[in-house]
C-alpha cells in the first residue's frame, strides 16, 4: 500500500489507511466530483509500491471543493495531523484558484 500524495501546494500526504478511509468517506457520496475523488485516491493508496512511485493526485477544482468540505465536517472518525495539513494545503490551493 503507498502514501497518497496530492499534487498541490507543499505536496501534502496522508498514509494508505486514512486515504482509504478519505476514500470511503467521499464515495458515499452522489456527487460525481466526490467520487471521482475517491476513485483516485483509492487507487492511489492501494498501489504496490515496490513497482515504484506513482505520480501525485491531481484533483480539478470540483473535486478538490468535495475533499476540502469532507475533511471540515465534524466527524466521529479521528482525523490524522496529516489530514488537517491536507485540508490547509487545499483551502489555499481553493483560495488562489479563486483569486
Amino acid at each position: 500500500m503507498a502514501t497518497v500524495v496530492f499534487a498541490l501546494g507543499n505536496n501534502p500526504a496522508v498514509d494508505a489507511q486514512d486515504g482509504l478511509k478519505i476514500a470511503e468517506l467521499l464515495g458515499r457520496s452522489r456527487n460525481l466530483a466526490a467520487v471521482r475523488a475517491a476513485k483516485k485516491i483509492a487507487a492511489r493508496a492501494r498501489l504496490d509500491t515496490r513497482r515504484g512511485e506513482p505520480e501525485n493526485i491531481e484533483l480539478n477544482d470540483a473535486e478538490m471543493i468535495e475533499l476540502f468540505a469532507l475533511l471540515g465536517r465534524p466527524s466521529a472518525t479521528p482525523i490524522s495531523a496529516a489530514m488537517i495539513n491536507l485540508h490547509h494545503e487545499l483551502a489555499a490551493a481553493l483560495s488562489r484558484s479563486d483569486g
